[in-house]
């Protein structure tokens, strides 16, 4: 019964780690249009790269 608890428990710790990757890869970018791809912002915020990660800013924020 141990055993299988600690198998249930490597599996989640496993999947937990694979999804957080899948989700830092997807933000990542290196221009401006990469984000308009991956990021879907409400208006009126644009998807911004800013330091290499996606980020919703507002559009008057991306002039200065």
């Amino acid at each position: 019964m141990a055993k299988l608890m600690m198998f249930f428990y490597v599996m989640i710790y496993f999947f937990v780690l694979v999804a957080c990757q899948k989700r830092r890869r997807s933000t990542e970018c290196r221009n401006d249009s990469d984000c308009e791809k991956m990021v879907k912002c409400v208006l009126p915020r644009i998807a911004r790269c800013i330091k290499y990660r996606c980020q919703c800013r507002n559009f008057l924020e991306s002039f200065e």
